[in-house]
């Protein structure tokens, strides 16, 4: 019936524009060795990572609810020629874009700023808060297309502003029956005055029901801490004790080809979230207990993680890249045998100056900034020897400093 393609979602719509402008989150490179005393417990659930299923909305659109398929279409009337993909689990669009709608004066449109005086309530010139007024109006008008109700949304400061003159971001959370749903978001992409791109993630069809809840915080506490061995928060840092929210989850009908019926390939379950971390375990561990059901469905590290690692001599004449085991880490500790540690976004700066051993090189001295976006502490080759340099980490980042020390 419909053909699974490539995910181009909100998020992969606006985020390489929007990355280099604001302040982001690092994302995993590199898993952590496993031989920790909780990896052995851990619980993953894969029904967590339901995936969107697009496609083109011509493609689809003969089965579209007839209430979604009627909307395009007068939307279609109003504005003008605009693509979209559905995704096939919810039968709602996905990502939008087309040629333009008028939202603030720019060079894109002939608007004033008397067109759009109620939202801008009494500012001379538009900020955020218009920005946001204006993308409620818009999903009110267009609540049926868009499968959610403007109350539904709760702005998101972070993820939003205005990365140029001629650019915004407007991305808004999304909760349902007042509860946060984890991950669903809305995103609008205003360039020059107009509108030209709209998005959905994760965001389960109107029809999917909020669960019954029957599990208390506390019992789910104990559920999580009975599972490690007792969690103590005298003795652990206990991040989160207990925060009710709902999970889109994928649903499975093996009676379709794709795995699940058009439209019906959402559901939400409610879980109790705890969030701690233990002196002498790597990581932050984050549970999640069914609300309905008190079933643990997932435990797992959910630290961002880095590595450092450098060119090194293994034989004669070759120099490979290498993890550089546990070296130092200027925001606190030292990576792991892998040279795997937690990036938190903040500056981070190593000297190779390691738990067991330290560099002192006679060429100069040695320090590498991370990168500021994965974290990675890449110290790099040197085609020459003697004090020849990758160009980084300072005049000691010598070839025989960067052997020796992963020796």
């Amino acid at each position: 019936m419909h053909a699974h393609a490539r995910r181009i979602a909100a998020a992969t719509l606006f985020a390489a524009a929007f990355a280099a402008a604001l302040p982001g989150t690092a994302s995993a490179q590199i898993i952590k060795d496993g031989n920790d005393s909780f990896s052995a417990l851990s619980v993953t659930n894969e029904k967590f990572q339901p995936g969107a299923a697009l496609d083109p909305i011509d493609n689809v659109f003969g089965i579209l609810p007839s209430g979604v398929a009627s909307a395009w279409a007068s939307f279609q009337a109003t504005h003008g020629p605009w693509s979209a993909y559905i995704d096939s689990r919810s039968g709602l669009i996905e990502s939008a874009e087309g040629a333009g709608i008028p939202w603030v004066p720019g060079r894109g449109n002939n608007l004033s700023r008397a067109d759009i005086a109620a939202a801008l309530g009494g500012r001379s010139v538009p900020d955020l808060s218009t920005l946001e007024t204006i993308a409620r109006n818009f999903v009110s008008a267009n609540a049926t297309l868009l499968g959610l109700e403007a109350k539904s949304l709760v702005l998101n400061q972070g993820r939003s502003g205005q990365p140029a003159d001629y650019l915004w971001f407007v991305d808004f959370d999304v909760t349902r029956a007042g509860l946060p749903i984890d991950g669903a978001r809305v995103v609008f992409r205003v360039n020059h005055g107009n509108l030209i791109q709209f998005g959905l993630e994760n965001l389960p069809p109107p029809g999917v029901a909020v669960p019954k809840l029957a599990v208390d915080s506390t019992t789910a506490f104990k559920i999580v801490s009975d599972r490690v061995g007792g969690i103590d928060p005298a003795a652990d840092s206990v991040l989160d004790a207990g925060s009710y929210r709902l999970i889109p989850a994928a649903v499975r009908n093996d009676r379709f080809a794709e795995g699940f019926g058009f439209g019906k390939g959402y559901d939400l379950v409610g879980v109790w979230e705890v969030k701690f971390r233990r002196d002498g375990v790597l990581g932050t561990w984050r549970a999640r207990v069914d609300g309905a059901t008190g079933e643990l469905l997932e435990l797992r590290d959910v630290n961002d993680y880095a590595q450092a690692t450098g060119g090194v001599i293994l034989t004669p004449g070759t120099e490979t890249v290498r993890a550089l085991p546990f070296t130092n880490i200027s925001t606190g500790g030292f990576a792991n045998s892998a040279g795997v540690y937690n990036f938190t976004g903040s500056t981070t700066t190593s000297a190779l100056n390691g738990q067991y051993v330290r560099s002192l090189d006679t060429c100069g001295s040695i320090s590498l900034t991370a990168n500021s976006t994965t974290g990675d502490l890449a110290f790099g080759t040197s085609s020459g020897s003697n004090c020849s340099t990758p160009g980084v980490g300072g005049a000691g980042n010598t070839r025989s400093s960067r052997t020796q020390f992963y020796w």
